[in-house]
């Protein structure tokens, strides 16, 4: 009989609790009736024993806390990962390239494909510079179905057309690897997050796509708060935020807004894709007097919205959203950095309709 061993367990809420699978690198927040009803079916050696000893719910609530898991646990854990293939390409074939500097860092990006290359690097054209070595190379090779990423002419991975985005995040992954010299594994995680730092003290804000962090973060830009990074944040073991200068991607449907406070010159580029237009944005503030990291103070849940609202919340919410939208690294330890993280830390809900509302609450939290 398949069993659902969890390697780590915390409890977070009254009656929430943490686990985490370590072979589907998998974190599921359960009920506490949840939690008994897995404890049982580990400790069963059959279906039959599983069911004399679970006298106390009926088999139908028990498949209703289970189904309520949402995720197949069962098959992940046992399934054998099929390995990447490479293919045989002349590196000297690349005919386009473009070359940034982060942070005194040197990155040249490779590309069979003048457009493609454009798209996966639009977030970075306001770092384009000139050099004759690079302390890291990224080739990316697109085919008429898959793409293939060799880091410093070394095969990395590949990905289906149609998982475009899991190929942009491992590539800002490693770019953010190279310029703060973390290997991939070493960091706490990648979060779909946004972050902003003032008085020494950084705010990531988080939400769901479309809520509004990204103009939210151009908005308090020019209200004294420096630009962290956008979308892409990420956080090394010890609990702090690193810089990662990106340019803000604005949708067309905040264009609008972005425009009252940032004229046609800073928005550097722009692209289309399903989504529809998108433009970026660079703050000068993003990179200036600020330093490479700091620690997490607070985690605000953001959503632009028809009322005023800051609230504290409990720790359900954050780490749903967090665990649900984030790479978190494989490693052992992590679970365990994870928690020790989120106990440290001050958490918000703030819905906002104005902008003077935003700005006023995010002063009020940090005048705490």
């Amino acid at each position: 009989m398949k069993k659902l061993f969890y390697q780590f367990s915390r409890k977070i809420d009254n009656n929430l609790f943490l686990l985490w699978f370590e072979k589907p690198n998998r974190y599921v927040i359960i009920s506490e009736s949840q939690k008994e009803i897995i404890d049982l079916f580990n400790k069963c050696d059959n279906i039959n024993s599983f069911s004399n000893n679970s006298n106390i719910l009926t088999s139908t609530k028990i498949f209703e806390e289970l189904t309520n898991l949402g995720i197949d646990l069962f098959s992940s854990t046992e399934s054998v990962a099929v390995p990447d293939k490479s293919i045989e390409i002349e590196f000297n074939d690349f005919n386009y390239s473009i070359s940034i500097e982060i942070l005194n860092r040197k990155i040249t990006f490779f590309s069979n494909n003048k457009n493609d290359l454009f798209f996966f690097t639009s977030h970075l054209h306001h770092k384009q510079s000139n050099f004759d070595f690079a302390d890291t190379e990224f080739h990316v090779y697109f085919s008429k179905n898959k793409i293939f990423l060799y880091v410093n002419k070394e095969f990395c991975s590949q990905w289906s057309r149609n998982e475009y985005h899991l190929f942009q995040g491992k590539l800002d992954t490693l770019i953010l690897s190279s310029v703060h010299q973390i290997e991939e594994n070493d960091w706490l995680g990648i979060f779909h997050a946004s972050a902003l730092v003032k008085n020494n003290k950084s705010t990531m804000l988080i939400g769901d796509s479309g809520n509004g962090k990204s103009t939210a973060s151009l908005i308090l830009s020019k209200n004294s708060y420096g630009l962290l990074c956008d979308d892409i944040c990420a956080v090394s073991r010890n609990g702090s935020i690193c810089i990662y200068p990106n340019a803000v991607s604005v949708k067309s449907s905040a264009i609008e807004k972005v425009n009252e406070y940032y004229d046609k010159s800073e928005f550097i580029s722009s692209i289309k894709n399903f989504k529809g237009e998108i433009k970026y944005v660079y703050p000068m503030n993003q990179t200036k007097n600020l330093k490479h990291n700091y620690p997490i103070e607070n985690i605000i849940y953001v959503k632009f919205s028809k009322k005023n609202k800051l609230k504290k919340v409990g720790l359900k919410k954050i780490i749903e959203t967090i665990v649900n939208q984030s790479w978190l690294s494989p490693k052992k330890e992590t679970p365990n950095f994870l928690t020790k993280l989120l106990v440290s830390t001050n958490f918000y809900e703030l819905e906002y309709m104005d902008d003077s509302f935003l700005v006023n609450s995010f002063n009020k939290i940090y005048d705490k």
